[in-house]
């Protein structure tokens, strides 16, 4: 495989050089991000042989793409994932979903999320000018 100097290029190359999808129309990238937000979703670090096993791709390569993402995300010590706007660690943004208790980066985050996972969520977020907490339910499609 060609040496990458981005993750999703990494994706991409692999992508043409397996499957003969040009890297232009690879959604490789996509796929690896969004598998890795559902199996955060599930409340546990996500480390490269899991992703891998989602996507029916090399662990080695989900690992190469782990080492190349190291500041876009949260690691821990064992280079797990554990937050790429979805979060294990806690915010001032609380998450529910499938009664896991998460957290997200930020209020914008916890609106986005329930229609890219599919999953409804309960979210509990602070109000940005009186610091009131607002809390409601958002669906894949919405707010409730």
């Amino acid at each position: 495989m060609k040496t990458a100097r981005n993750p999703e290029d990494l994706l991409r190359n692999w992508d043409f050089e397996v499957n003969n999808i040009p890297p232009e129309e690879s959604i490789l990238p996509h796929r690896f991000e969004l598998q890795a937000l559902r199996l955060l979703a599930i409340g546990a670090p996500v480390n490269a042989e899991m992703l891998a096993a989602k996507l029916g791709i090399p662990s080695n390569l989900t690992q190469l793409v782990f080492d190349a993402s190291r500041r876009k995300g949260e690691w821990d010590r064992e280079g797990r994932l554990i937050g790429s706007a979805l979060s294990l660690i806690p915010t001032q943004h609380r998450y529910k979903v499938m009664d896991k208790d998460l957290f997200a980066w930020c209020a914008h985050d916890t609106l986005l999320l329930p229609g890219l996972l599919g999953m409804t969520a309960k979210v509990v977020s602070p109000d940005p000018l009186n610091g009131e907490l607002v809390q409601l339910v958002i669906t894949p499609t919405g707010p409730e």
